[in-house]
């Protein structure tokens, strides 16, 4: 079984998208901008998470 996990960004705020396989960090972190939004998979493995860092960019010039 595959699980895939959708994150989507609203308003001015990038998250960054860690995958962690046992423990530990899985490849790349993953960045979605500002009204983005992106798919990855969880591999296979004992345990399986990720984590979900926002950023706020501040207000939005006029």
């Amino acid at each position: 079984m595959t699980t895939t996990v959708k994150v989507h960004v609203n308003g001015n705020y990038r998250a960054t998208v860690q995958h962690i396989l046992d423990g530990q960090p899985y490849g790349e972190p993953i960045a979605v901008n500002p009204q983005e939004e992106k798919s990855f998979n969880l591999h296979h493995g004992k345990d399986n998470s990720f984590s979900v860092y926002e950023e706020y960019l501040g207000d939005k010039q006029a």
